[in-house]
């Protein structure tokens, strides 16, 4: 894929903390890039983080030629584990947010001697019901009708998605935050991203998963209903659900302590002081 240099460039890999720490690799969600983690980085100084922007967003070098090699999660995952190599990362806790928990996953599975921990932000395996034994929260026609929203009328989409991820209680400035990263991603790549979330089942591939995972979600979230999180959890060989006292799918913005002191307990779980 490239020199670890380029590597480094090409995702726009940026490293803060004792390089001596214990190391999270933050992965952020859809239509955000790694600026998305900067209110929690305040909480996790005392660790090694590293972040990157996925292929076509942020500041990522992205081209339309390598758009068939991400043409499912696992092109990202493997930019994921291309990262890894190039920083030589080891005994990673790998923390994904909303459709990069997947993304994390896939990595896991490929290279499970990597990482120590998952964690699972707001995360689904499925948005589509598959009744009667799944809810992933949406049937067919709602995400049809969401992904045509996106098409034709890509600013209204933007402002609907915003206001139902943050919550009605959410402020105003969060909503228009989160808009206003919609809108400066490219639409088309955002929309083939958007396709392959929505419509994506991971279900079966959760049993073979060997890297412990927790899964975090909030009180109230409008993308990732209860069920799909305790179905995620659940299905996990090692997975275990944990609730954020929070509202909302985007608690990387909306409560950036909380999540931090979170994350700073999972890293004290996963490496026990002896």
């Amino acid at each position: 894929m490239g020199t670890p240099s380029s590597i480094i460039e090409r995702f726009n890999v940026v490293q803060s903390g004792p390089p001596d720490a214990p190391t999270l690799l933050l992965l952020h969600g859809l239509g955000c890039d790694q600026t998305l983690w900067h209110p929690v980085l305040p909480y996790l100084a005392d660790y090694r983080v590293v972040m990157m922007d996925h292929w076509g967003s942020g500041r990522s070098l992205t081209h339309d030629s390598e758009a068939a090699a991400h043409a499912s999660l696992d092109g990202y995952a493997d930019d994921v584990l291309a990262v890894c190599d190039a920083l030589a990362l080891r005994d990673v806790i790998l923390v994904g947010h909303s459709f990069s928990a997947m993304v994390a996953l896939l990595a896991a599975r490929q290279q499970p001697d990597r990482f120590r921990h998952l964690v699972m932000i707001c995360a689904s395996a499925c948005y589509l019901d598959d009744p009667p034994h799944y809810v992933g929260g949406y049937s067919e026609e709602d995400l049809a009708g969401l992904m045509t929203l996106m098409e034709q009328n890509y600013s209204e989409w933007a402002s609907v998605v915003s206001s139902a991820a943050m919550g009605e209680q959410s402020s105003a400035a969060y909503r228009d935050d989160l808009r206003e990263r919609f809108l400066d991603n490219n639409r088309a790549r955002l929309r083939r991203l958007a396709t392959l979330v929505f419509f994506g089942d991971h279900r079966q591939r959760l049993a073979d998963c060997r890297v412990p995972a927790s899964v975090l979600q909030t009180d109230t979230d409008a993308m990732v209903p209860l069920s799909a999180a305790r179905y995620l959890a659940d299905h996990l060989p090692n997975g275990r659900l944990e609730m954020l006292a929070c509202p909302g799918h985007y608690p990387p913005l909306t409560h950036p302590a909380l999540l931090g002191r979170t994350l700073g307990q999972l890293v004290a779980f996963t490496h026990p002081i002896h």
